[in-house]
This record gives C-alpha cells, sequence and structure tokens, in this order.
C-alpha cells in the first residue's frame, strides 16, 4: 500500500482511490454492515451533519481491501425457485 500524501481525502478522490463511484462509497459508509469507522476511517470536515466528508486514505484503502464481504445467498429474499412461481403467477 503506498502512503498518501494528503491522508484526508474528499468523497471523490477516496471513491477514485478503492475504484468505486462516490455514491457507492456513501451508500457503503450508510450501510448497517460496512468497513468504516467514523473517526478512524472518515470524519466530517465542518461543524455540522451536513459538512462533506473527508476520507483517511490509507486507512480506508485497508479496511476496503480487507472488509470480509457478506455471502449474496445470506441476502437473498427469494429463492429462484419460489421467484419462478411468482412470476408464473403474474402470466
Amino acid at each position: 500500500m503506498r502512503p498518501c500524501s494528503e491522508p484526508w481525502l474528499d468523497t471523490a478522490e477516496m471513491a477514485g482511490r478503492l475504484g468505486v463511484h462516490p455514491k457507492t462509497l456513501l451508500r457503503l459508509r450508510a450501510a448497517p454492515f460496512n468497513p468504516f469507522l467514523e473517526g478512524m476511517h472518515y470524519r466530517r470536515g465542518g461543524l455540522t451533519t451536513r459538512a462533506p466528508f473527508q476520507w483517511h486514505g490509507d486507512r480506508c484503502e485497508a479496511a476496503f481491501t480487507d472488509f470480509n464481504r457478506v455471502d449474496p445467498a445470506s441476502v437473498e429474499a427469494f429463492s429462484r425457485e419460489e421467484l419462478s412461481k411468482a412470476a408464473e403467477g403474474l402470466r
């Protein structure tokens, strides 16, 4: 991992470094199960809750890389069989 010349990056810069869209990064941060901790990986750039986020480049990159992803099967609401039966009922 290369050190960051500026440790705190704005959302667009951090998203670019991770290879994701800025909206994806913000949605990931807001998810209940995510790799980022406020105060360690990101902070607010002002005094209010509407202030833009600032991201610690090296810490975020390490957390994103080491994050234990969720198995998609564990969050599926329907099996393929149930979806096929539901689709048949709509025809």
